[in-house]
C-alpha cells in the first residue's frame, strides 16, 4: 500500500527499506542466530530478497481503471470517476510513478537485505546467512510479456490467479459483505505476487541455494516439492 500509493516517493521508499530490510532484519537475524545458531553453528538461514512488481516492460492496465474499481468497491457514496484523475494526475503520471516505486524497492531492499546478511554474517563469524535472490527479470514483472507475478484482467481489474472465486468467498467470511478498501485489498491479495511459474523459479533459486551451501552443484528442485 505505500509502494502502490501514487503520493509515495522513491526517498520514502528508500528510507522505509533502509529501516525494515536493514535494520529491524538484522535485529531479527541476530536473534535468529541466537536462538538456532548457537547449538548449531552448521546451521544455514536462507534470507529472501524481494523483486519488482512493476518494469518499464509491465504493460500495466489503465491505472484510472483499477482506481475507479476501487472507488466503486470503497468510497460509499460512489463519487464521479472525474475525481480521481483531478486529483492524483494523468493515467500516464500514474503508471510512471508506480513502475518508479516499484523499481526503487527492488534496487533498495536488494542492497539493504545484502548489507544485513553481511553484517549478521560477520556478527556470527560464519556464514550461516544466505541471501537468495529470485532474479525476477523487468521482462517477468508483472503485466510484462514473461510474467512470474500475478497481475489484474483488463476491464474487470479482477486477480488472475485461479483461486480467485475461493478467496472472495473466504474475505466475506473474514471481513464482511460491506465494501471497502480492506475488503478489496483481500479479493486482490494475490497481485504482485509470483504465479506458478515464478513459485517454481524462486523454488528453484532456494534449492540452488542450499544445494551451494552443502557443497554440491545445483540441481534442479525435486518436482514433488513444488
Amino acid at each position: 500500500m505505500t509502494i502502490f500509493n501514487p503520493a509515495t516517493g522513491a526517498d520514502e521508499i528508500r528510507s522505509r527499506s533502509a529501516y525494515y530490510c536493514h535494520d529491524q532484519l538484522l535485529v531479527l537475524l541476530n536473534e535468529l542466530w541466537t536462538t538456532f545458531g548457537t547449538a548449531n553453528p552448521a546451521v544455514k538461514i536462507l534470507v529472501l530478497g524481494y523483486y519488482p512488481v512493476l518494469t518499464n516492460q509491465s504493460a500495466i492496465p489503465n491505472v484510472l481503471d483499477v482506481l475507479k474499481a476501487l472507488a466503486r468497491e470503497t468510497i460509499n457514496p460512489p463519487r464521479p470517476h472525474g475525481f480521481l484523475a483531478e486529483t492524483l494526475g494523468t493515467d500516464w503520471n500514474l503508471r510512471r510513478i508506480l513502475i518508479q516505486n516499484s523499481i526503487a524497492f527492488r534496487d533498495a531492499s536488494r542492497t539493504d537485505i545484502s548489507s544485513a546478511v553481511v553484517s549478521a554474517n560477520a556478527k556470527a563469524s560464519t556464514q550461516a546467512f544466505i541471501y537468495v535472490d529470485p532474479a525476477i527479470a523487468d521482462d517477468e514483472a508483472a503485466f510484462a510479456p514473461n510474467a512470474l507475478l500475478w497481475g489484474l484482467q483488463p476491464g474487470t481489474e479482477v486477480p488472475t490467479d485461479p483461486v480467485y472465486d475461493d478467496r472472495i468467498r473466504y474475505c466475506k467470511d473474514l471481513i464482511g459483505e460491506a465494501p471497502g478498501i480492506d475488503q478489496f485489498k483481500c479479493e486482490r491479495a494475490s497481485l504482485g505476487h509470483p504465479n506458478i511459474t515464478g513459485a517454481m523459479r524462486y523454488a528453484q533459486n532456494i534449492f540452488s541455494a542450499i544445494a551451494v551451501a552443502a557443497g554440491q552443484a545445483a540441481s534442479p528442485a525435486p518436482r514433488g516439492l513444488l
